[in-house]
């Protein structure tokens, strides 16, 4: 069987391989760009994918296209429809990275209450040997305990999140597509936004949640609020969030994930104020990333055996 991975790189960086497939015709790329999709595809059966995008066009253009390992748990590169009506099985990689993301979530909250970075680069600079306390105080900070936060989205990574807030001794609430009122931590997206200190987003990208974090859902949330997103980054208007963060209705951001990536030279958060920035790598932990891996060759063994799991498109 032939098969395709169109960015490979993404997944296996300079520690991981994907030897599983050398038992196949397979062609491997670190990077394709969008004109090369098609070419690259050419007559394979199977094509794995992180980021390239798998449309219209190129499904018509790969007729012997029959099974797209989307290599993330989110497929919204993928026109998945489309695939179901020509019959290719598509398949991603679930509840892989829950651990890794939500102590990214926790890092960066860590890291904006407690800024250690300030404090290390402020000792070094020789301002603690020049106090006149044994506590140097440079800032003031503040404990994660007690502080309520809102998490938007209840899959397995907000989950994951709201165990570690728990051990934190936070307040959780949650706000989930479906409605619950099973727990009263359960609250409308309204109440979420008004109640909670800190807010975090664990919602697939879609229809429904494009821009979800807006200026008028904004103008909701308490003043001084802390945003935190590493789901997607068309979740959030930018320009409305920069507003934000300007006149200090959110009093800081933590943003693993941008509307375009990679980050544009012009994007306005580059002049924002209180932000902090990691490049899209919540998931990338090498544990993490070898789970992948090891999904993805179990997705593609059941494929291979006509009895296909964590398919996306039935």
């Amino acid at each position: 069987m032939k098969i395709v991975v169109l960015d490979a790189y993404s997944i296996v960086y300079n520690d991981l391989s994907f030897d599983f497939l050398k038992d196949y015709d397979a062609s491997i790329y670190d990077f394709t760009s969008p004109e090369e999709v098609v070419s690259r595809i050419g007559d394979a059966e199977a094509v794995f994918t992180n980021k390239c995008e798998i449309d219209k066009n190129v499904i018509d253009s790969c007729p012997n296209l029959k099974f797209v390992g989307e290599l993330a748990t989110g497929y919204n590169n993928i026109d998945v429809q489309y695939c179901k009506e020509k019959n290719i099985i598509v398949s991603n990689i679930p509840s892989y990275a829950s651990n890794n993301v939500s102590e990214m979530v926790f890092a960066f909250l860590l890291d904006v209450f407690y800024n250690l970075h300030d404090y290390d680069v402020a000792i070094k600079e020789g301002e603690w040997i020049n106090s006149k306390i044994f506590t140097f105080f440079k800032h003031t900070t503040h404990n994660l305990a007690g502080k309520t936060i809102g998490i938007i989205g209840y899959g397995d990574i907000a989950k994951a999140v709201e165990k570690k807030a728990i051990a934190f001794d936070m307040n959780v609430l949650v706000h989930r597509r479906t409605q619950d009122t099973s727990d009263k931590k359960f609250v409308s997206l309204d109440y979420l936004l008004a109640n909670s200190d800190i807010i975090t987003v664990h919602t697939p990208l879609n229809q429904q949640t494009a821009k979800l974090i807006n200026e008028e859902s904004i103008s909701k949330m308490k003043d001084g609020v802390v945003f935190v997103n590493t789901s997607r980054g068309g979740i959030v208007d930018e320009k409305a969030l920069y507003n934000a963060l300007e006149s200090g209705k959110i009093s800081h951001a933590c943003l693993d994930v941008l509307t375009k990536e990679p980050m544009e030279k012009d994007n306005i958060l580059l002049k924002a104020k209180n932000i902090t920035m990691t490049p899209h790598i919540a998931w990338a932990a090498y544990e993490t990333r070898k789970k992948l891996i090891d999904i993805l060759e179990e997705n593609l063994k059941a494929y291979v055996s006509g009895k296909p799991i964590n398919v996306v498109n039935k």
